[in-house]
C-alpha cells in the first residue's frame, strides 16, 4: 500500500474517531436510522464540512495532520449538539427559580417536575460560567462525580444520575436545562459505504468533504425543564444576541456550501473571510459582528444595555441581508469539487 493511500485511510479513521468520541447523540436525544416507511415526511437537512488539503499531508512523513481531521469530526458533533440545543430553546420558555431556593437547589425541583410528568431525568445542561460554583455546591452536598470524555456524571441521589453537559463558545447558554432524551427524535440517513452517520470524501491534495444528513424535532416538550440560572435583563439580551448570531452562522455556512467554498465551522473568522469573497460588504459586517460576539462570550460584563441592543439590531440586519443573498443564489447550480 502506498504512503498516500495509507495516510488517506488513517486520516479518515481519525476523522471518524473524533466524531465518535465526541458525539453525544444517543445520550441526549432519541436517535434512529431513517425508515422510508415511517419517516417519509421528515424534513432532512445536511451539514457539510469542506476543507482544502495539502498533498504533503499524504506524502511527507515529516508532516503531521492528524489533529486536523480529528477536529473536523468533532466539529460535526458540535454542530449536531448545537442544533439540538437551538431546537430546545426555540420550543421552550425559561422560568425564574423560586425565591427560597439557591441557584443549584433548583435542580431538585426540576428533577421532581420531570418525574411528576412521567419522565426520567438524564441530562443536565449548565452554563460554563457556573462551573466553579456548581462543583462547590456539589461538594458541599457531598454528591458523587464521575468524569468522562462525553461529560461529567453527577450522582444527585441514590436513584438519579445526570450526564452534565457544559456550554461552550460554540454553544452559549444562560439557562440550565434538564431533560429526558425522549423529548425529541433525531433521524439519520445512513451515509456512504460505511452506512454511518457521516460520509467522508478524501483524496490526497483534494478538498475534504464530510457530511451528515439528519432530521430532528421535539416530540414532547414536557420532557424538558428549562430555567434561568442568570436573571439580569442584560443577560437575557445577551442570550437573544447569541441566538441571532448562531442563525447568522448557519446562513453563512449554507451560502458558502451552495457556492462550493470551503470554510471551517470551528474558525468563525474563516466564515467572515470566506463571506467577503462572495460579498465584501457582508463579510465586513460579519467580521464586525464577530468582534461583538467574542466580547459577549469572553467579557460579557463589558457590554452595557445599549451596546447589546445595537448588536442585536446589527445581527438582525445581517440575517436579513444574508437571506436576500440566499434567495439570489437559489437559481445557481451548486458547486462541487467531487
Amino acid at each position: 500500500m502506498s504512503l498516500s493511500l495509507e495516510r488517506t485511510k488513517l486520516f479518515e479513521s481519525f476523522l471518524r474517531e473524533g466524531y465518535r468520541d465526541s458525539s453525544v447523540l444517543p445520550e441526549i436525544i432519541t436517535t434512529k436510522w431513517y425508515d422510508e416507511e415511517t419517516d417519509i415526511d421528515a424534513k432532512f437537512e445536511q451539514f457539510v464540512v469542506r476543507l482544502p488539503t495539502e498533498r504533503s499531508w499524504f506524502t511527507d512523513l515529516s508532516v503531521t495532520a492528524d489533529l486536523v481531521f480529528s477536529e473536523i469530526g468533532r466539529s460535526i458533533s458540535l454542530h449536531e449538539e448545537r442544533t439540538i440545543i437551538s431546537l430546545i430553546l426555540a420550543a421552550t420558555h425559561d422560568s425564574l427559580m423560586k425565591q427560597d431556593e439557591t441557584l443549584f437547589d433548583t435542580i431538585f425541583t426540576a428533577v421532581d417536575t420531570l418525574r411528576s410528568r412521567g419522565f426520567r431525568p438524564q441530562v443536565l445542561y449548565v452554563p460554563i460560567a457556573n462551573y466553579t460554583r456548581f462543583f462547590e455546591w456539589a461538594l458541599h452536598r457531598k454528591m458523587g462525580f464521575d468524569f468522562g470524555v462525553k461529560g461529567d456524571v453527577l450522582h444527585l441521589d441514590a436513584i438519579t444520575s445526570l450526564l452534565v453537559r457544559w456550554s461552550n463558545n460554540f454553544m452559549p447558554l444562560f439557562d440550565m436545562i434538564l431533560l429526558d432524551p425522549a423529548f425529541g427524535k433525531w433521524i439519520v440517513k445512513p451515509q456512504g459505504r460505511e452506512k454511518s452517520r457521516i460520509d467522508v470524501f478524501l483524496q490526497a491534495g483534494e478538498e475534504l468533504i464530510a457530511k451528515t444528513e439528519f432530521a430532528c424535532r421535539v416530540v414532547d416538550k414536557e420532557a424538558i425543564v428549562r430555567w434561568r440560572s442568570i436573571v439580569e435583563e442584560s443577560e437575557a439580551r445577551l442570550t437573544d444576541f447569541l441566538r441571532t448570531f448562531q442563525n447568522v452562522e448557519k446562513q453563512v455556512g449554507n451560502i458558502l456550501s451552495k457556492r462550493g467554498i470551503a470554510a471551517s465551522t470551528l474558525d468563525l473568522s474563516s466564515l467572515a473571510f470566506r463571506l467577503s469573497s462572495v460579498d465584501q460588504r457582508l463579510g465586513e459586517a460579519m467580521e464586525s459582528l464577530l468582534e461583538v460576539r467574542n466580547r459577549i462570550v469572553h467579557h460579557p460584563r463589558s457590554m452595557n444595555k445599549d451596546d447589546i441592543l445595537q448588536a442585536i439590531e446589527q445581527a438582525n440586519q445581517l440575517a436579513t441581508n444574508l437571506a436576500d443573498l440566499r434567495e439570489q443564489d437559489e437559481g445557481r447550480p451548486q458547486s462541487t469539487s467531487r
